[in-house]
């Protein structure tokens, strides 16, 4: 190849044959174009209509900016070397400017689409401005803020092509200076369908944006290098690299194609051109590396100006911009955290929200926001124990096979850190040098158990160790240093082991007549209390040799539930289940009296001072203080009814879980029982649901969650970027139960149980008044208008209400009710006497038709878009048990038809805005069942883990479902492909969404509530998976084919991950072509006989398990 390629014609040599090569791809991806005199100002301007416009369609694609990304990204890290590429052409009427995208291949050398450098002035799409010649080009490096003027680098760049080819669509431009970090070029001739992909660019001229939702290879086996993908991209992206999640450029973008585009591999131009071949070998092709590029010995010299970064360029002023929910104020040096947090919503008082930007996530992963602040309070019971002042640890079970593993600080109560382990958990302990923590729990087989230890503070795992013979854990303890951890089972054959506290290594097992209840280590760890019904025995820390037996009490047999030795060590305690508890002195075992609680108590340590024991009473909860001289009581502190309870070994602090009506997590003084903090448990359930008409906006109602010091029951979200921008209180106990937009946007209605319907006119000057009288709604509906209310209440009632006086003007008896689109028409429905479904019209009364009623029981309505048809649910007159739905014509009332079927009562219902699906919640049931209205088929049954659904609602654009949930939080659904498009979770210590690739928290602090759930069902936390990935499904070294292998070897050999992955998680972690291609290989190991399309369905899982068993 010549050092510049001159073919066919006079302009750089290209003419028709760019044209031909190019296929046409200026009609199908625009060059965006602005005036000539814009060249030199870095924000082009253009007209009003224009820019707003194409703005719009930046905010409305799935392109977000470079700057929600932070500085240890890949998408961060590769923007060094991307940039706008800016071109003034004269023409015969003037001057204009195009602008692409181009990126560093060498430190002076840009690699580019080829229509942007020489090929621009033969592009189809320019051709009516007739253009000239290229009259200067310049590459910005550094433009990632939008529309801040005073940013980024600019250097001149040659005209004349260092390289160029028209039918391989690129060209290679020489900087005049040097700026940014060149991307290295994959070598990959055919990478895999289905890898991940990200693309950077700059958009309409504006700044850097990536493109990552959704960005995808779908083909790479096209003449000329060519590849498609399905990244959706923008005008201006031409020339931008392809990059997969390493950050490595697999390709450049050439054109748009429909929903995707298309670009050519980065292995073809190496394998076309002997410059970026020599760069890919690592030359640099300045100076004596030149000719090895093929280049003169001169080229590249970078010895001229060097341009000097600007100034402004590390910290835009954030007053100038007028949209400042898009900016990173932080500095442009690059930070090693990758959990960094960036402010996105700058207001007066500071960030306002903060953003942190997810790792490429597979199929068959997806992100939990976990309700707590302690897991389930309200469920089974949570295993708590204390360790030092500094911290407390909880194991609290969330679902199924997972338990969250939380470590607080004793001081403020804060999360400090958080785990998810396997359900089974049956004892916790935390060292007293505050160093381990200890879980045991179940571990598959009946009667085997696992000890798992971690470091703190990071809860990093330090060693596991089996126990596979004993059964249930019946105590767990620490010696003070950490130097020993004994375990107790109490299952065939009771026994205590003694482990070594940093290696796991168990040094004995001793088995006991007994099951043990409870272990002490004395305060110099040189001695172990074991405790059994009516006896404690005292034995050698290192090696479980008995020293001596307490003197048992004489009258019948207690059993222990909890040891504690005394401060001076002279003297050991025991708490008793049923009776008082027990004193002795330690050297000689002499029972010295009784104390605790008449009717018995759990022990829970001794006071801090040493002269009082402290106990959990058996009845209640509360807590109790004994002197040790005498026994007698000093105190009950009954402030709190503790769940469950634990003291510091060292005596300060007392930290609970109280439960009730407001569950939570106390730390208190066990001298005066007063609370130091109190951690209240999040919001219970989200009661409704309410988009606003453009979609952006989601009201959520409920009850449970605070905001500084007032509880907000309700919130409005703007949940594409995880604000809040409005909350509010006062709608009863039970928080607001039904709500509904005006058409227009401008007002929300709010009815909360038992209280006043509340207006919000955000338009008025007094935003919030009250309407009417009292009421328990079940729904609500603004009128044709927005005049009026519709209101359906508890009491069987459906009222229309005057919007401005909340005056009553009508009312129906009435369960159920549903208002025509255009607001002319109600659907009334009632069970008494009779079932029965009337229309009338709301504005007189009049009632028009009875709907024909074959059935038992009407539930929830709808009229199914703009349709004159009616859905609803109804129980058949011949099987009353189940609920089906029916649909019925508006026009003269007959039954058009009934399809589908619950499994149980329904809770709530929504139909889309056009009236194509019905969404169904049953009741107490986590997943919502959607059907298409069109052909009366199933279509999904969307999951939302363990939560319950209490709320639906379709976005009025169609392009989103939302359920609200218990614990509180709402998951919103994409209609296109039933993929989770984000979640939204309002907490006590603030709000957290995640959207897309992007986590929204209103305190960086919230990242501890993030989980990722694996593809084997268990949860890894996300601040682990920010910073060392996901763990290796398959060794990713391999080709393709090879990692099919060795994951199908694995299934055969019986591995329970290589049978999570393929069988029970159908391959949903692996992309397409890895599918198709174990659809491959049981069909050439003739076990499979379907299509390969990559659908693991049942014919793949048949062969999938007739291949493990090796049939």
């Amino acid at each position: 190849m010549t050092w510049v390629r001159r073919l066919l014609g006079p302009r750089f040599g290209l003419g028709l044959l760019c044209v031909l090569a190019l296929g046409g791809a200026a009609s199908g991806q625009g060059l965006p174009v602005f005036d000539g005199s814009e060249f030199d100002r870095l924000v082009m301007e253009a007209p009003a209509r224009v820019v707003a416009r194409n703005r719009a369609r930046i905010k409305d694609s799935v392109a977000k900016p470079i700057i929600r990304y932070t500085q240890a990204t890949v998408a961060r890290q590769a923007a060094r070397g991307v940039g706008q590429l800016r071109l003034q052409i004269t023409s015969d009427s003037g001057p204009f400017v195009v602008t692409c995208t181009g990126f560093l291949v060498a430190p002076t050398l840009i690699l580019t689409a080829h229509r942007c450098g020489p090929g621009v002035l033969d592009d189809p799409a320019l051709a009516t401005r007739k253009p000239v010649s290229i009259a200067r080009m310049d590459f910005i490096a550094g433009y990632d803020a939008p529309r801040e003027t005073d940013q980024g680098t600019r250097l001149p760049v040659e005209v004349t092509p260092v390289e160029a080819d028209a039918e391989s669509g690129y060209a290679v431009l020489r900087l005049k200076g040097v700026v940014g970090t060149a991307l290295p070029l994959s070598k990959d001739a055919s990478p895999s369908t289905g890898t991940p992909l990200m693309i950077l660019t700059h958009p309409f001229g504006e700044s850097l944006f990536v493109v990552r939702d959704g960005c995808a290879l779908r083909g790479s086996d096209e003449p000329g290098g060519r590849l498609s993908h399905g990244c959706a991209t923008l005008p201006g992206s031409a020339g931008a690299p392809v990059l997969d999640m390493q950050g490595r450029v697999i390709a450049m973008h050439l054109e748009d194609r429909g929903q995707g585009g298309r670009g050519v591999l980065s292995a073809h131009l190496i394998a076309q051109s002997r410059l970026l071949w020599a760069l890919s070998e690592g030359e640099t092709c300045v100076g004596a590396s030149a000719e090895r590029c093929g280049l003169p010995p001169s080229a590249g010299d970078p010895k001229a100006a060097l341009a000097t970064p600007n100034p402004m360029a590390a910290s835009p002023d954030p007053t100038a911009d007028p949209d400042p929910d898009q900016r990173d104020t932080g500095s442009v040096e690059a930070k090693d955290d990758p959990t960094a947090a960036f402010p996105v919503g700058i207001g007066d008082a500071g960030p306002a929200i903060y953003g942190i930007a997810l790792p490429y996530l597979p199929p068959g992963t997806g992100v939990e926001l976990v309700t707590g602040p302690v897991g389930d309070l309200t469920g089974p019971k949570a295993v708590l124990i204390a360790g030092t002042t500094d911290y407390a640890a909880t194991v609290t079970r969330l679902e199924g096979r997972h338990a969250a593993l939380s470590l607080w600080r004793g001081t403020e109560g804060t999360l400090a850190a958080r785990r998810y382990i396997g359900s089974g958990a049956e004892g916790i302990a935390l060292s007293p040098d505050g160093r381990r923590l200890a879980v045991v729990r179940q571990n598959g087989a009946v009667g085997a158990r696992l000890v798992e230890v971690f470091t703190l503070p990071t809860l990093g795992p330090l060693f596991s160790v089996a126990l596979n013979e004993d059964g249930p854990a019946s105590a767990l303890a620490f010696s003070p240093d950490g130097t020993w951890l004994a375990v107790a089972q109490s299952g065939k054959v009771s026994a205590v082991s003694g482990l070594r506290g940093e290696t796991g290594e168990r040094q004995w097992r001793m088995a006991t007549d007994e099951p043990v209840s409870a272990l002490m280590y004395s305060s110099d760890g040189g001695t172990l209390a074991f405790a059994i019904t009516g006896s404690v025995a005292v034995h050698v820390a290192e090696t479980g040799a008995y020293l001596r037996g307490m003197e048992p009490a004489g009258d019948a047999p207690a059993a222990i539930s909890g040891l504690a030795f005394t401060r001076d060590g002279s003297g050991l305690i025991a708490g008793a289940a049923d009776t008082f508890g027990l004193h002795w002195q330690l050297d000689s075992g002499t029972l010295t009296g009784r104390i605790g609680p008449a009717m018995g108590g759990r022990l829970l340590g001794v006071s801090a001072a040493g002269d009082a024991a402290v106990f959990v009473s058996k009845s209640g909860g509360g807590v109790q203080v004994f002197d040790l001289d005498g026994g007698g009581l000093r105190r009950g502190l009954d402030a709190h009814e503790f769940t469950d309870v634990a003291l510091t070994p060292d005596g300060i602090r007392l930290m609970g879980l109280v439960g009730g009506a407001a569950p939570g997590l106390i730390l208190a003084d066990p001298v005066n029982g007063v609370a130091h903090s109190v951690l209240k448990r999040d919001g219970e359930f989200v009661s409704a649901l309410a988009f606003s008409p453009d979609s952006t906006r989601l009201a959520l109602a409920g009850s449970g969650w605070s905001g500084g010091s007032a509880e907000q029951q309700l919130q409005i979200w703007s949940w594409q970027d995880g604000q809040v921008t409005f909350a509010s209180d006062g709608y009863g106990p039970k928080g607001p139960v039904a709500m509904a937009w005006r058409s227009d946007g401008s007002a929300l209605a709010v009815q909360g149980a038992g209280v006043a319907l509340r207006l919000h006119d955000f338009a008025a000057e007094v935003m919030s008044r009250e309407l009417g009288d009292a009421s328990d709604a079940v729904s609500l509906a603004f009128g044709e208008n927005g005049a009026s209310l519709i209101r359906v209440s508890k009491e069987g009632l459906v009222a229309l209400l005057d919007v401005r006086s909340g005056a009553l003007r009508r009312s129906w008896p009435g369960d159920f009710a549903a208002l025509s689109p255009n607001g002319t028409e109600l659907a009334i429905g009632r069970n008494a006497p009779t079932p029965e479904i009337i229309l009338v019209d709301p504005s007189t009364g009049t009632e028009r038709l009875a709907l024909e009623m074959p059935f038992a029981r009407i539930g929830p309505l709808a009229y199914r878009g703009e349709d004159a048809e009616i859905l609803g649910l109804v129980q058949p007159l011949d099987t009353p048990d189940i609920w089906i739905l029916a649909l019925w014509s508006a026009e003269d009332g007959r039954l058009l038809r009934r399809f589908g079927e619950l499994d149980g009562a329904p809770r709530t219902m929504a139909v889309s805005p056009d009236g194509r699906f019905v969404a169904v919640a049953e009741d107490g049931a986590a997943h919502v069942l959607l059907w298409d209205i069109a052909v009366d088929r199933f279509l999904w049954r969307l999951e939302t883990g363990a939560a319950e659904v209490r709320a639906l609602a379709f976005a009025p654009d169609g392009l989103r479902i939302a359920a609200g949930l218990a614990p509180a939080g709402v998951v919103l659904w994409d209609m296109i492909d039933g993929q989770v498009k984000a979640r939204l979770a309002p907490f006590a210590e603030g709000t957290l969404a995640q959207v897309g690739a992007t986590l929204f928290l209103s305190d960086p602090a919230l990242l501890d509530r993030v989980a990722v759930r694996l593809p084997d069902g268990m949860l890894m936390p996300a601040l682990q998976i920010l910073r060392d990935g996901l763990p290796d499904f398959v060794p990713t070294d391999l080709p393709l084919a090879e990692q099919v292998t060795d994951l199908l070897d694995r299934l055969r050999a019986g591995e329970a991950d290589a049978r999570l992955l393929l069988v029970e998680g159908r391959g949903l972690a692996f992309d397409l072509e890895f599918r198709r291609e174990v659809q491959r290989q049981l069909k050439s190991a003739e076990f499979y006989s379907g299509a390969i399309d990559g659908d693991i369905g049942r014919g793949s899982l048949r062969a999938l398990e007739l291949f493990a068993a090796g049939e």
